[in-house]
């Protein structure tokens, strides 16, 4: 192949790239907030690589529809902190909560399921405060209807999607903690290491 006919084929490709795009509206963007867009799920799925990657490596989604995920970037407004966990016995915590930054939603959640150890987040007012839209006695709580999906991009580019921790899981594979403990089906941390199996880039 000499280097005109490459040039071609790679124009060629590029244009029925950005005709899917355009025609299918894989990304939409929020007119009211710049951080909110809907992402569709197919592309996800085929490892298309969406335009937001090249700025961005780490969004928090949830089902919107059949076709499209609801995403809000990861901002000093919108971010996960790691959940914590109080010790039934010992009523010591496993680390501390920082409450300072909550002017926006607070993404992390505890599972109502979860009674190994008393699990908190970062202390809601109302349902307003929460991602997932429950706030019970100051923790935000998972909702069953709009489980938190950590959605990155690798260094390729490509978007991967993973469960928070303690959202329901079938599998390790489902689990942004690459753990899904099977009695309870949440997905888990093992022995409470923020870091331990993480597929996070960040926190």
């Amino acid at each position: 192949m000499n280097y005109n006919t490459y040039i071609i084929i790679t124009l060629i490709i590029s244009f029925i790239r950005n005709i899917y795009c355009q025609n299918n509206n894989y990304i939409i963007y929020d007119n009211n907030d710049k951080n909110k867009f809907n992402i569709l799920k197919d592309v996800i799925k085929k490892g298309v690589k969406p335009e937001f990657c090249n700025s961005n490596k780490i969004s928090y989604c949830y089902d919107e529809d059949n076709n499209y995920f609801t995403c809000l970037l990861n901002t000093t407004d919108h971010f996960y902190q790691a959940l914590n966990y109080i010790n039934k016995d010992t009523n010591e915590q496993n680390q501390n909560i920082n409450n300072e930054s909550n002017s926006g939603l607070i993404m992390e959640a505890c599972n109502k399921e979860y009674n190994e150890q008393i699990c908190i987040t970062r202390s809601c007012q109302n349902d307003e405060n929460c991602f997932s839209g429950i706030c019970d006695m100051g923790t935000c709580i998972t909702n069953i209807d709009r489980p938190l999906l950590i959605c990155q991009c690798d260094e390729k580019y490509n978007m991967t999607c993973s469960r928070a921790e303690q959202e329901h899981c079938t599998n390790n594979n489902d689990c942004i903690t690459s753990y899904c403990e099977g009695k309870t089906n949440l997905c888990l941390r093992l022995n409470n290491d923020n870091r331990k199996n993480s597929k996070l880039l960040k926190l």
